[in-house]
């Protein structure tokens, strides 16, 4: 029914009933966008008890609006600990060309202990290719984004704790830095970036892939000036980490973190826009490109680390957060510790998806979760010891957080193609 027709049947109407009677005449849509602004969880629970119609739209999407109004945690519950029961740290390491090696770090915050395991992709045994050609690309929540190694083209989103998935259709091409990103309303994006500067302009390309329409689109970004860009490779335990993902994801956008400014592709907008970086972060892009920085997502909120020497035996920590209307970074950490271990030796794995206090960190061997406000560290496992001659071939090629809802994440089916499920 078009607003018009709305407003004209509103004006017989005294003002006092007005209300009541427009909730009458919008359609499900609408009924479900006013449900989805509501302030928390608990005004959707009592509005589903107002009428039929109203349970009807509020149980069919049951499971978003839980999800969607737990990523809404207001600023004044960041730090404690009963957003998810707990989360798992997956470190993704390769050597050479062998099959991959997972070290799974189990944080169980709430329960008092934690577990580590070193396994192949065993884990991920329930999706249709064989465990040593599948390759995690991206997480988001309790969901893992999955390519093929024979075939990187292929994608697949799956969620280990139920141990369902769904196969993407072929994608065009593949990109250096990939993300999974999913909006309020369960439309699914996968975003493959890439950037080449040329001799005017720095060029950024993306291959999207939209779950309503089950297809993959090219688009081109042109931004101007040149930006130098360099390869980003941070040497970590005994051997190194390629950065290459670069991105995190959040409220429907994507972000990556750049030399000078962050990059926002949000594909509710024609182009991509920057956040320019906290005044006071990095003594330099070289600074920035050699020691740890890191952008992610605590309770749905963007965050961003770095972490650098401090002397020989010490090193200086700062967290920021973006403020609600997305221009100004808020200092909520700012630490220097000195260290019984070379400050070298440390360095920032991950946020914590649920605590803001707390960072994943590697500590020589140790994989540690640091609680930055009480200086505390709880040792998750250790890092597996390799010979000399490994230090050199071996990488951490990425480390994601699996995060453990109590209502699991569900998947999205196919327009004609229907879900694997």
């Amino acid at each position: 029914m078009a607003l018009s027709q709305i407003d004209e049947k509103l004006e017989i109407f005294p003002a006092e009933i007005a209300a009541s009677k427009f909730l009458s005449f919008v359609g499900d849509d609408v009924l479900l966008d006013i449900f989805y602004r509501l302030p928390h969880y608990r005004a959707v629970i009592q509005c589903s008890i107002v009428c039929k119609r109203w349970f009807s739209v509020i149980n069919s999407n049951s499971d978003e609006f839980f999800q969607y109004h737990n990523h809404k945690g207001s600023s004044s519950d960041q730090y404690s600990s009963t957003y998810f029961p707990s989360c798992t740290l997956l470190l993704y390491l390769t050597k050479n060309n062998d099959q991959p090696l997972y070290l799974k770090c189990l944080d169980t915050s709430n329960v008092g202990f934690s577990t580590i395991t070193t396994s192949t992709t065993t884990f991920l045994d329930f999706l249709p290719w064989p465990d040593h050609d599948v390759a995690i690309r991206a997480s988001l929540d309790d969901l893992f984004l999955v390519s093929r190694k024979c075939n990187p083209r292929l994608f697949c989103i799956c969620n280990p704790l139920t141990k369902k998935w769904i196969a993407l259709p072929e994608a065009p091409r593949d990109r250096l830095r990939r993300g999974l990103l999913r909006d309020y309303r369960r439309r699914y994006r996968v975003v493959l970036l890439d950037v080449r500067p040329n001799e005017f302009n720095v060029v950024y390309y993306a291959t999207v892939f939209r779950s309503e329409t089950g297809q993959w689109s090219e688009l081109t970004y042109y931004h101007g000036g040149r930006e130098p860009v360099y390869p980003v490779s941070h040497k970590i335990f005994h051997g190194h980490v390629d950065q290459f993902q670069g991105v995190c994801t959040s409220d429907g956008s994507l972000h990556w973190l750049r030399r000078h400014k962050v990059l926002i592709f949000n594909l509710c907008k024609a182009r991509p826009h920057w956040i320019t970086l906290p005044e006071n972060f990095g003594r330099g892009m070289m600074r920035v490109a050699g020691e740890s920085a890191r952008l992610g997502v605590v309770r749905g909120r963007l965050r961003l680390l770095e972490m650098y020497k401090w002397g020989l035996f010490g090193f200086a920590l700062k967290v920021w957060e973006l403020s609600d209307d997305n221009e100004d970074w808020i200092l909520v950490h700012d630490r220097v510790k000195w260290v019984a271990t070379m400050a070298n030796m440390m360095h920032v794995l991950a946020f914590h998806p649920d605590n803001g206090d707390e960072i994943f960190l590697a500590r020589k061997f140790d994989i540690c979760l640091y609680n930055i406000r009480e200086d505390t560290y709880k040792k998750l496992g250790e890092y597996p010891k390799v010979s000399d001659e490994g230090m050199i071939s071996m990488f951490l090629t990425g480390f994601f957080t699996l995060v453990h809802p109590l209502c699991p994440t569900s998947l999205f089916e196919l327009p004609s193609i229907q879900s694997q499920i």
